[in-house]
């Protein structure tokens, strides 16, 4: 940080403690934030790598975080994914009270606040995947994984599996948004398990479609370049050992 006439300039690099509002990508640049000791004033500053036209998170990193993915550079965003009740939920909050920052699925979200409202619990298929990749594309955004790992309960990639599925992306509108949404190549998959599998009011599949959403998102994953490792059916305190254990050597 350089002290210039009472403003504090933070540079890309140094320590950003500040909290910075969410600023807009335009002409490639991103506004980063000089503020009066007191009364918190902007100005601009370059950033290139953001990409036009949207949102760009909270800068809480390094400039090293906004490569994360490219290059020979570390991602520390991982995916916890598979057929739902498969344990996902138990093993992202087992990790979060490890100390790890974690990122809930937007889809039981979305569906608890359609309840709530007196909806249906879903809506049209394409309809519900696009509200499910706007709300993942955002969380991504948020996350701020510089040098420790983030996992997510479901991803980028889930919802633009549901998307495709229903036919509503081009294979080149798929390729883009994985291109603009790098995760670690290791996504871990929870299998299906016919023992723990309970039905609520925000996961109305049979364990027979848990298992089909299983080998879709297995497949899926795989199509495009990630590392599928599967979590062994055991307790939650091994499955998350076992986890902790792959991203050590990813």
């Amino acid at each position: 940080m350089i002290e210039n006439g009472g403003y504090l300039a933070i540079h890309l690099g140094a320590d950003l403690e500040a909290p910075f509002e969410r600023i807009s990508r335009e002409d490639m640049s991103v506004q980063i934030r000089r503020y009066d000791l007191g009364r918190q004033e902007k100005t601009h500053a370059t950033c290139i790598q953001a990409l036009s036209g949207d949102r760009f998170p909270p800068l809480r990193c390094h400039k090293s975080a906004l490569k994360s993915g490219v290059g020979d550079e570390m991602n520390y965003r991982f995916v916890v994914t598979g057929g739902p009740g498969g344990g996902k939920t138990t093993v992202l909050n087992a990790l979060r009270d490890r100390g790890y920052q974690t990122v809930p699925e937007a889809a039981r979200r979305i569906i608890k606040d359609r309840v709530a409202a007196g909806l249906s619990p879903r809506p049209d298929p394409v309809s519900f995947g696009q509200e499910i990749l706007s709300s993942d594309i955002e969380k991504y955004q948020n996350a701020t994984a510089c040098d420790h790992a983030v996992f997510f309960d479901r991803g980028v990639l889930d919802a633009l599996y549901m998307l495709n599925s229903a036919g509503a992306l081009t294979g080149k509108d798929v390729e883009r948004y994985i291109q603009r949404f790098p995760y670690n190549e290791v996504v871990f998959l929870l299998p299906p398990w016919r023992e723990i599998y309970v039905s609520d009011s925000e996961r109305d599949q049979s364990f027979e479609e848990s298992v089909e959403v299983y080998e879709g998102m297995k497949a899926w994953y795989a199509k495009w370049g990630y590392e599928t490792v599967e979590v062994p059916r055991d307790n939650v305190n091994k499955r998350v050992s076992f986890i902790l254990s792959h991203i050590n050597n990813a």
